[in-house]
């Protein structure tokens, strides 16, 4: 009997330990891939992420359940903000808070309370959640959803705001790049120059379809330009992320990338996005894609352009000046014949007033 009651005492410890740790019967571990999601905008969910404007964390709209929060430039999973949060943190006005402390994988799932700021406090608001500690290292948490916006939880302690992901829409800007920025536009006459560049993330296109720079050295007189750019190394690949490359010049000393422009790439899966930088001097302009004609339109001069723009200003200019002598000289005028009527009519008047007084004298 007492091997007996001593295995059933076995038993139920493991039954009740595998409650604790999630694996009971019919219930999933939410550790496990597939079990969980992730948390949407984790990049400016951090404790050092102040609210931005126009991109405000509302989690208002999420669905009751497990999520595992991440952002791609993390090293890990993030960890929700033990202690009260200030407002205007965590990317939204009113950041939900861990009221409490997280557990050991030993714990397995735990019941936990979350807080939100609000008018009358640090914890207006009190969600009940659970958390567990995963054995791949992180944590998955239960969350519920909020009762208004903007609250937002809080992971990632001291996290400051991610940088914008230039793969998402909105995140970089459609480069129409013409013919004349191919390789075989071999113009030595043209001089177009990239000195106009914005320090953004570019999406380079040609008639709607993405075309790449070009990673081997392109002869001078290049892709509309005198001295042509192009990457000194290999283009990334979608894990690599954001890498760094030289923008090489040719500058006349061949291939050498004696001078060069230190330039982003990232990899989108389908295209590459560009984070480009304007030049110092000029003629140089960045090369992409290898074909395509130099055409008339889009390979006219830079200087005939700067001349044709000299010249209208100065026409302009000329014609201000002339109408101002015009109307200066006919203001003149205008004031010299009213000059001229004054005077007239001075000297009449003591005339008629003569002969008034002659023809009353010969009356009387």
């Amino acid at each position: 009997m007492l091997n007996v009651s001593s295995f059933i005492m076995k038993v139920l410890y493991l039954i009740v330990l595998a409650g604790r740790l999630g694996f009971a019967i019919g219930v999933p571990d939410p550790c496990i891939d597939g079990n969980y999601n992730y948390l949407h905008t984790p990049g400016l969910r951090g404790g050092a992420c102040k609210i931005q404007s126009g991109k405000v964390i509302c989690d208002r709209y999420i669905n009751d359940g497990w999520y595992k929060v991440q952002h791609e430039d993390d090293p890990g999973p993030r960890k929700m903000l033990e202690g009260r949060v200030s407002p205007n943190y965590c990317g939204t006005s009113r950041p939900i808070w861990l009221n409490g402390s997280h557990p050991d994988i030993v714990d397995g799932i735990v019941n936990r309370t979350t807080c939100s700021h609000g008018i009358h406090g640090y914890c207006d608001n009190v969600y009940d959640i659970q958390i567990k500690a995963c054995n791949s290292g992180g944590y998955v948490y239960y969350l519920r959803q909020p009762q208004s916006c903007n609250e937002g939880y809080c992971f990632g302690v001291n996290s400051p705001c991610a940088k914008p992901n230039p793969c998402e829409p909105g995140n970089s800007q459609i480069l129409h790049a013409g013919e004349d920025r191919s390789t075989s536009c071999q113009e030595k006459h043209m001089t177009l120059c990239d000195d106009f560049m914005n320090n953004v993330w570019y999406r380079v296109q040609r008639n709607g379809k993405d075309i790449k720079m070009p990673t081997t050295c392109v002869d001078q007189h290049s892709c509309g330009t005198v001295h042509p750019i192009w990457i000194s190394g290999s283009e990334p690949v979608v894990a690599d992320k954001v890498v760094s490359r030289k923008g090489c010049v040719n500058n006349g000393n061949t291939c050498r990338c004696d001078k060069f422009y230190n330039i982003h790439i990232r990899n989108c899966s389908t295209y590459l996005v560009y984070n480009l930088t304007s030049t110092t001097s000029c003629p140089e302009r960045y090369c992409f894609g290898h074909e395509g004609e130099c055409s008339k339109k889009d390979g006219k001069n830079n200087l005939d352009y700067l001349n044709y723009v000299y010249a209208s200003v100065a026409a302009v200019i000329m014609l201000l000046v002339l109408v101002s002598i015009g109307g200066y000289g006919w203001y003149r005028k205008t004031l010299r014949l009213r000059k001229i009527k004054s005077e007239g009519a001075m000297s009449e008047k003591p005339g008629i007033e003569h002969l008034e007084r002659k023809e009353a004298f010969q009356k009387t």
